[in-house]
Parts: C-alpha cells; sequence; structure tokens
C-alpha cells in the first residue's frame, strides 16, 4: 500500500480559496443589506432614518466601508488586509456593545461582526503560514 502524501502547498492554496469564497459571499450579502437603503436614503423614500444619520449608524456605515477595503486589500496583501478586516469589526462590535439600547444585542453581532472577525483571523492565519 502506497503511503500518501499530502502537499501541504496544495492545502494551503485549496485552504486560501475556500476564505477568499468565504469573504466573497459575506461581502456580497453586505452589499444586498447595504446598498438598497443607501439608495432609497439617495432617491428620499427611506422610511427610516438613513445609514449615517446618528452616531451609531456612522460607525456601522465606518466599519463596513474599512471591511470592504481589507477585503480588497487581502487580493493583493493578505497580512494588511486581514488587520484592517479585523480592526472593522471589532469597530462594529463596539458599536453594537455601546448603542443607544445599552444592552448587548447578540443577533447584530451574529450577523456583522462575527463574519467579519471570522475572515480576518483567517486571512492572517493563511497569511502565518504561507510557505
Amino acid at each position: 500500500m502506497k503511503n500518501l502524501k499530502v502537499n501541504p502547498s496544495n492545502s494551503l492554496k485549496t485552504s486560501r480559496l475556500v476564505i477568499r469564497i468565504f469573504a466573497s459571499l459575506i461581502t456580497l450579502f453586505y452589499l444586498i443589506a447595504f446598498v438598497p437603503k443607501l439608495i432609497q436614503m439617495l432617491l428620499g423614500d427611506a422610511p427610516e432614518r438613513p445609514p449615517g444619520a446618528d452616531w451609531e449608524g456612522s460607525m456601522v456605515t465606518v466599519s463596513f466601508l474599512i471591511f470592504i477595503l481589507g477585503y480588497i486589500v487581502t487580493w493583493w496583501r493578505g497580512l494588511v488586509g486581514g488587520i484592517i478586516i479585523a480592526i472593522g469589526s471589532i469597530l462594529m462590535f463596539l458599536t453594537h456593545m455601546m448603542s443607544a439600547s445599552g444592552e448587548f444585542e447578540f443577533l447584530p453581532f451574529f450577523v456583522f461582526s462575527g463574519p467579519m472577525l471570522l475572515c480576518g483571523i483567517l486571512y492572517l492565519v493563511f497569511w502565518w503560514k504561507k510557505p
């Protein structure tokens, strides 16, 4: 029976491809959630306050833009992009922690900050394991 050898380089390339697909799906989800509200605001049809109308909305918008910037940077520089994504995630997490309601809401963290943080950490891990 032959010993099966796993080429760590191929495994690492596959892992990087998986994280890029995951990050692309997360980014697509954020764009689908964020852009229609922005268009409604620009057209004047927004039923609620537009993103950025208060400090919390402004911070969420900034966090979103930081995530998008980090996602773009990761295509060239994994370490820098991963750090930028992690910073955006932490900023969004802190925004939810300091929200006007005064209590931690798990759902916004789970939907937005969690996947962002996971993407950032995975980019950092795969950069660290770079051959």
